[in-house]
């Protein structure tokens, strides 16, 4: 098995599971599925499931957020030969009625995580595909912020350096301030992401929309590897 993206979820997601599901059945993907175990804090849980995975490359993808229509297809073939996949992620906020947030770019270009208004970069991150034997090298602790934590480890040991890039948004975090759980999976907000989503035609950056020109769907611009112009 190629990847594996790995999901931890709880009982009060269910619905919210089922679509992810259905999307990444659609896709043709792979999902390791961890339930929460109220005895584990964040960290131990998210070992607790990449212990349990088994494929070459492993990432993280929460159950209340969603892939860009492709993901699948553009990110497998960008694999082999490779330490890590980098591209871009959309926020999208809840109490904006889900609008547009900012964007993070995700590349091994960056030293670090840095942020430049809504603008944010980092270079190693537990949601883009990592070989799983290095992303094992280090383990997720504590609660919040154990993702930025695992990525300092990671960085500490040099050990990610070869990277393709893919310059446009692969990975869609639909953020609200509480907690989510099923009363929102139908939120007509919410729906309305992950149908535009969904269709391909979320963003039309030609008109200069948001996102200067440089998230696009429709962009033409294909998967580069690291060092390469990012638009």
């Amino acid at each position: 098995m190629k990847l594996q993206l790995l999901v931890l979820t709880q009982p009060t997601r269910h619905e919210m599971l089922k679509q992810l599901q259905a999307e990444f059945a659609r896709q043709g993907g792979d999902l390791l599925i961890g339930m929460w175990n109220e005895k584990l804090d964040l960290g131990q849980n998210r070992n607790s499931l990449m212990d349990r995975a088994t494929a070459e490359y492993v990432a993280f993808f929460d159950d209340d957020d969603w892939p860009a229509h492709d993901f699948i297809e553009t990110i497998v073939p960008l694999l082999d030969g490779v330490d890590y996949v980098g591209y871009r992620l959309q926020t999208w906020c809840q109490h904006l009625r889900y609008q547009e947030y900012g964007w993070t770019d995700h590349s091994l270009r960056y030293p670090d995580w840095s942020r430049e208004g809504m603008k944010f970069f980092r270079d190693i991150s537990h949601v883009n595909p990592m070989r799983r034997e290095l992303a094992m090298q280090a383990r997720f602790d504590g609660g919040f912020g154990e993702d930025h934590r695992w990525a300092q480890k990671i960085r500490k040991l040099g050990i990610v350096k070869r990277e393709n890039y893919v310059p446009r948004v692969m990975y869609h975090y639909i953020w609200r301030a509480v907690k989510h759980d099923d009363a929102d999976y139908c939120d007509p907000y919410r729906l309305g992401i992950i149908n535009r989503v969904r269709s391909g035609r979320w963003a039309r950056c030609t008109c200069g929309w948001h996102c200067d020109g440089i998230v696009c769907v429709d962009s033409t611009l294909q998967a580069s590897p690291v060092g390469s112009p990012a638009a």
